[in-house]
């Protein structure tokens, strides 16, 4: 993975997570099934992922378009929940992608960053060349 200029170099950023969670626009994830197969098959048939026109060397499956979404642990209700006491239970990753960024990276970042409690971000950057996009 390679470093880009901005806004890629800082797209780590977790100032904004509450602002993005509060605007119901992203897709939610559970982490449900092992391997994360409802991920793959999300970004797969909601169009994110390029046709074999340029096929890879490790037959990876290619993002043509940045995305982002919220994966949460399984038995959650979403990124976060209000309980009965009136306290805010947080749990879920912020998940952005780059154009370029390969599904099996993306699964990865969230195999590998998921927390246990509280809302995080993760950012995968692009791993394949833009001309081969």
């Amino acid at each position: 993975m390679t470093s880009r200029p901005y806004p890629y170099n800082l797209a780590q950023s977790g100032l904004i997570l509450e602002s993005l969670l509060a605007t119901s626009a992203l897709d939610e994830i559970s982490t449900a099934e092992p391997s994360l197969g409802a991920l793959a098959r999300h970004l797969l048939y909601a169009g994110h992922v390029l046709p074999s026109l340029h096929p890879r060397p490790r037959g990876e499956q290619v993002l043509r378009s940045g995305v982002a979404f919220w994966m949460y642990p399984t038995g959650g209700k979403g990124p976060y929940e209000m309980l009965p006491d009136g306290r805010v239970a947080k749990h879920g990753l912020l998940v952005t992608a780059e154009r370029g960024a390969t599904v099996q990276d993306v699964v990865l970042a969230v195999q590998e960053r998921m927390p246990e409690r509280g809302v995080e971000h993760v950012h995968v950057p692009a791993s394949v060349p833009e001309e081969d996009v």
